[in-house]
């Protein structure tokens, strides 16, 4: 018989457990889809760990991925595929404006307070953590970025201000909506977070653990507004982490008022791993579909046993249809292209009764929006 302590925590685990089961109530197994095919996986090779990034050149993209003409919803014809086109004019991410690999250090801070539950400056705080195999967390919100270790002590703190001054560019606005996932392979972490308000001062950073120790040190992307050619900011960010790539989807709002679009970038993981400049494809254009198909895209975590090779589930659902979009390949694979399934789901939406603290507003869930996604074992875990 255990000790006590093991007693509590199993029966912790079995809580969680059972509490998820009911959160997970939408499973779906993508063998039964028929439709849906993973593409043969591509493997990397070994990722360079390097301390300093480099500024070795790197050839622009010049694929650009958009939706096709057919903007007509089609509930019986599977898959949608839009056409994969080149664009006509200069590529995408010119050489002048590739993100930029940068670095900071973290300084140790030892506070008593858990920074993800102390935030009112921003409401709600949009807290999100990631556990490493090895058992470290780190933790983000509007306003820090924290690591635990394994004893669930909280050995490093940081505000976003301070963060980002550690950098030659320094930010003096607001950062929002941080999301952190996991490297299944190497065990590093990938966090981004969406910095301004408004269109003309937003930019997505993308910030990579040096190592799977968080506390060594980070890489950092700046990718500009410009990019995704749309006057809004990013929210509700989601950020998926394949064998060989990095995905980061996003909603893009004007101003925090109406969405106009949703986004999905695509990077290579070995390039933003070892520091490189970072070339990136982006999807765009989907609320052109019709509103419905482009609401809030949610990236797919995998498990750690899970080899996915390249490409990307993603996931959202309207008030009928559960809808899973699915890029086929790698950022250098010619017949890479974004395929979208409809499954028929029950029909339900939330009513409007979470109540934020300090607020007289409420929470609105509207079509039931995807807040999770997990891929483990040929199933689809989806969270609502």
């Amino acid at each position: 018989m255990g000790s006590i302590v093991d007693q509590t925590i199993l029966a912790m685990a079995t809580r969680l457990r059972n509490t998820l089961l009911i959160f997970l109530a939408f499973t779906y197994s993508l063998s039964a889809f028929g439709q849906a095919k993973r593409p043969q996986a591509r493997r990397s090779s070994d990722l360079s760990y390097v301390g300093t990034p480099h500024t070795a050149e790197l050839k622009a993209r010049n694929v650009f991925l958009k939706a096709s003409e057919d903007r007509t919803r089609r509930k019986d014809q599977s898959p949608l595929r839009p056409q994969v086109e080149k664009s006509s004019g200069d590529p995408i991410g010119l050489p002048n404006r590739l993100p930029q690999a940068r670095e900071t250090i973290l300084g140790p801070t030892r506070v008593n307070a858990f920074g993800t539950i102390n935030v009112t400056s921003d409401l709600p705080p949009n807290t999100d953590m990631a556990v490493s195999g090895n058992g470290l967390v780190v933790t983000v919100d509007n306003d820090y970025l924290s690591i635990w270790d394994t004893n669930g002590d909280e050995v490093l703190v940081e505000t976003w201000l301070d963060f980002f001054n550690n950098l030659s560019a320094p930010l003096g606005g607001e950062i929002l909506f941080p999301r952190v996932a996991i490297d299944p392979v190497t065990g590093r972490f990938v966090v981004a977070v969406n910095y301004g308000e408004t269109g003309s001062d937003a930019s997505l950073f993308l910030l990579i653990s040096e190592t799977d120790d968080p506390s060594l040190g980070w890489l950092v992307y700046e990718v500009f507004s410009s990019e995704w050619q749309d006057s809004g900011t990013l929210t509700a960010l989601s950020v998926g982490i394949s064998t060989e790539e990095i995905f980061v989807t996003a909603d893009v709002v004007d101003d925090f008022q109406d969405q106009v679009d949703v986004v999905i970038f695509q990077m290579d993981k070995e390039e933003a791993f070892a520091g490189q400049q970072l070339g990136f494809l982006f999807y765009q254009d989907f609320v052109d579909f019709d509103d419905d198909l482009g609401s809030h895209l949610h990236a797919t975590q995998y498990d750690f046993n899970a080899t996915v090779g390249s490409g990307m589930y993603f996931v959202s659902r309207t008030e009928d249809y559960v809808l899973l979009w699915d890029i086929t390949g790698a950022i250098d694979d010619t017949g890479t292209q974004l395929d979208l399934y409809e499954y028929a789901a029950e029909s339900y939406t939330f009513k409007p009764q979470i109540e934020q603290l300090g607020s007289t507003d409420v929470l609105f869930g509207g079509n039931g929006q995807v807040s999770d996604a997990l891929y483990a074992d040929d199933y689809l875990y989806l969270v609502h």
